[in-house]
């Protein structure tokens, strides 16, 4: 199994409030994409994968779109415990 998170904050939450006010549509502050994939030990072949990308705008966080990636993952992922 493998992976990379990244996360961007495209705009301050000062910068997308004085957009909102100026010209009256604000841009996303937080933005993340993630990609997992899971292979066969053995022979390296790609068995599953994942990628998602996610902005958000005014008043989010990091953490609120990391919880929101991996929650749409873990509903997508293929395997469950026994």
């Amino acid at each position: 199994m493998s992976g990379t998170f990244v996360t961007d904050k495209p705009l301050s939450d000062g910068a997308a409030v004085a957009m909102a006010v100026l010209v009256g549509v604000s841009g996303p502050t937080n933005s993340g994409r993630t990609s997992i994939s899971i292979n066969d030990g053995a022979t390296g072949e790609l068995l599953w994968k994942y990628d998602k990308a996610l902005s958000r705008g005014l008043g989010s966080d990091t953490s609120t779109i990391i919880n929101a990636i991996m929650r749409k993952c873990s509903k997508m992922f293929p395997y469950a415990k026994s």
